[in-house]
């Protein structure tokens, strides 16, 4: 639980967003693993689930800087 809390605000604190979904799947992957989104209500599938919409592909360079900003807090 510490984890998610601890993602959970830094995913808050990179993406300037008040609203996450956390989720728990593992229908394919065969053990618990965690989601942890940030939302915004100008998301594509808002105020549904983001998976009930079709994938959306991101430019390179995005998720590059992205990963990043991400990693400082990952140390």
């Amino acid at each position: 639980m510490k984890e998610i809390v601890f993602c959970s605000k830094i995913m808050k604190k990179v993406f300037k967003t008040s609203k996450l979904n956390i989720e728990k799947i593992g229908n394919i992957v065969p053990q618990l693993h965690i989601h942890i989104i940030a939302r915004f209500k100008s998301d594509s599938s808002w105020p549904l689930s983001v998976w009930v919409t079709k994938e959306k592909f991101y430019k390179k360079e995005l998720l590059s800087k992205t990963i990043l900003r991400l990693k400082k807090y990952f140390k």
